[in-house]
């Protein structure tokens, strides 16, 4: 059964519920936690990532390990996918900054 992890609440308003179920953490070794996250399955159509860096995933990323949610630590190396989603994660919070460009 399914156990509440916790609801996270983004920008927009939305609140997403991660559960034992839908929650999947990711590390890296060295250099490439910089793409440590927590993948969430939101409806089967939808995901959540919850990079290192954002508030909140370190709570996260330890309830997902002591619920003993599925779990894919000290990776050698970032999937395609999950490095095109951080760069465009990345992308978009610097373009949302009026003075992102150098003059």
């Amino acid at each position: 059964m399914s156990e509440t992890l916790a609801w996270i609440s983004f920008n927009e308003g939305e609140r997403i519920e991660a559960t034992t179920d839908n929650t999947r953490l990711y590390t890296h070794l060295g250099r490439l936690s910089l793409y440590d996250h927590c993948y969430i399955d939101v409806d089967g159509e939808r995901v959540a990532y919850i990079w290192s860096h954002l508030d909140g995933y370190e709570q996260l990323a330890a309830l997902a390990l002591t619920n003993e949610c599925e779990s894919h630590l000290f990776l050698r190396k970032v999937s395609k996918g999950d490095q095109e989603v951080y760069e465009k994660h990345a992308l978009s919070d610097l373009e949302s900054r009026p003075d992102w460009l150098p003059e």
